[in-house]
């Protein structure tokens, strides 16, 4: 193969690669098949944490993002485990959050920087579930369930909780769902595909904005 044509040859599979390496991220991304790497740093979430000597669980959702829905129709069915402090952080302004309130949970609205200056959490995308413990130790930082979030998926985080508080030891879920930091999102989606589109066979429903 003469060089110009050999040239001509490597330059277009390396675009083709690089093009098709992306839009597979993409549509891995699109199916919340990814896993995002959120870390906590020593003293983490202490001014989300009551002075009360309870177990506390910290739920961090963002809006428009069907896998923190999904959870929060979730939490509003229920009202907070008796003897634990529940906290709900969101990313953003939610219609849920009265409804949660009346529930019983506190709910607070912060942004990705300030959970990284005060709470000491570096977050690349939700949901995300902490648990700590009585004397405020962060027992538990990760996922919700084996696999991507929808309204058929097994949700293993009250069974972790349990299995903790009888001192048993834990597998930390991956975190699936949806980037929250720019940079992931530029590299994830860089097509911005709408990763809160509807589950195939899923009505269009969402809570009531208001309490009943």
């Amino acid at each position: 193969m003469k060089a110009p044509y050999k040239k001509f040859f490597i330059t277009a599979l390396t675009i083709a690669w690089v093009g098709l390496s992306i839009y597979w991220v993409s549509l891995l991304h699109a199916g919340h098949l990814l896993a995002f790497e959120n870390k906590i740093q020593p003293n983490a979430i202490s001014s989300l944490i009551s002075d009360q000597k309870k177990w506390t669980m910290i739920h961090i959702f963002a809006p428009k993002c069907r896998c923190s829905e999904f959870l929060l129709k979730e939490l509003s069915a229920r009202a907070p485990l008796s003897d634990t402090q529940e906290v709900v952080v969101t990313l953003g302004a939610f219609p849920e959050a009265e409804i949660l309130r009346a529930k019983g949970y506190e709910v607070v609205q912060k942004s990705i920087e300030q959970l990284k200056t005060e709470e000491k959490v570096l977050l690349e995308g939700v949901p995300f579930f902490i648990i700590a413990q009585k004397d405020h130790t962060v027992a538990y930082a990760g996922g919700y369930a084996d696999e991507k979030i929808n309204p058929n998926t097994k949700l293993k985080y009250l069974e972790i909780f349990a299995d903790l508080q009888a001192g048993h030891t834990v597998a930390t879920l991956a975190v699936k769902g949806c980037p929250v930091s720019e940079k992931y999102q530029r590299m994830l989606n860089p097509f911005g595909l709408n990763y809160n589109e509807k589950e195939p066979g899923e009505k269009n429903e969402r809570l009531p904005s208001s309490v009943q």
